[in-house]
């Protein structure tokens, strides 16, 4: 008796289906199945695997969906700074937008990543423009410059040789207001 159920269990493992290990979803081939296409293991695997395909393709549209709409909030965050800082630059500088155009009509310095990075990339952004489109000869070394460490470089010391504020005007500017 023992043998036999031992054989029927051997017999057993035989019929059944390899379950293939869980790397992803493999479809189920007929050939794997005693009775092709006909067996009902087959089918059940094959509706199993059409679900979890249909799950699988639904989860990325999600993914995708939410990776687009978490973009487009970035973008309109970005959008909202950039508007922001602006408008601070255009009322502290009168020429600002002509400084602007100067760097945007230029499609070298528009599309460098680096100076791109700067503008976009930072709280200073619009100061940064004002002064590369005020010195359209650092501009273009920074766009033509391959290293951008050495780019980041030129740009800080643009930046430091830019007109600040000292802490004694800060104080004659609140005590005139």
């Amino acid at each position: 008796m023992q043998r036999m159920l031992e054989q029927q269990q051997a017999i057993l493992q035989q019929l059944q289906p390899k379950q293939p290990e869980p790397q992803g979803l493999v479809e189920p081939r007929p050939e794997e199945f005693p009775g092709g296409q006909y067996d009902p293991r087959y089918q059940d695997a094959r509706l199993a695997y059409i679900e979890a395909k249909a799950e699988e393709r639904a989860a990325q549209r999600v993914e995708a969906e939410f990776q687009r709409r978490e973009q487009m909030r970035e973008q309109a965050e970005l959008h909202s700074r950039i508007q922001t800082a602006e408008a601070a630059a255009r009322g502290k500088y009168a020429d600002y937008d002509e400084a602007i155009n100067g760097l945007a009509a230029d499609p070298q310095l528009a599309a460098n990543p680096v100076i791109r990075q700067a503008l976009f990339g930072t709280d200073q952004g619009a100061e940064i423009g004002y002064l590369l489109g005020k010195n359209l000869d650092v501009a273009y070394e920074i766009a033509q410059s391959r290293n951008p460490i050495l780019a980041g470089m030129k740009l800080a010391e643009l930046m430091n040789r830019a007109p600040r504020k000292t802490v004694k005007d800060r104080k004659s500017t609140r005590l005139n207001s």
